[in-house]
């Protein structure tokens, strides 16, 4: 069994960015809005350029009001996420948007790679 644990309480169509978790915390689903406006897509790849002031772990901002900390296993298989205090919300915000700073357009990253 699926419950909500983030998401906005208002939507009532069943499309906005909503995140869910099995009662055991071991399984999760995302759902979020499909972005295709170029000027919006953005890759920050750590792997070619280093960037100071971020966070060492992935985290995802729901409805720009819910912060999560990812977990992973060194595989890089996905374990769980961990909702964080509201206090910490503008934190993160403030390492999305040094993140979105430092990001370059994903087309130019694709063209690069492929």
């Amino acid at each position: 069994m699926l419950k909500k644990l983030s998401g906005d309480p208002e939507c009532r169509n069943g499309t906005c960015p909503t995140l869910w978790g099995t009662e055991d915390a071991r399984n999760y689903v995302v759902q979020g809005h499909v972005v295709t406006d170029p000027e919006r897509l953005a890759q920050l790849d750590l792997a070619e350029r280093a960037v100071t002031g971020l966070p060492d772990h992935d985290f995802w901002l729901f409805d720009d009001r819910d912060v999560y900390r990812m977990h992973y296993t060194p595989e890089g298989a996905f374990t769980g996420a961990e909702p964080l205090p509201a206090h910490r919300l503008a934190e993160y915000r403030g390492y999305r948007d040094h993140a979105l700073a430092a990001a370059v357009p994903f087309a130019e990253y694709q063209e690069r790679h492929h």
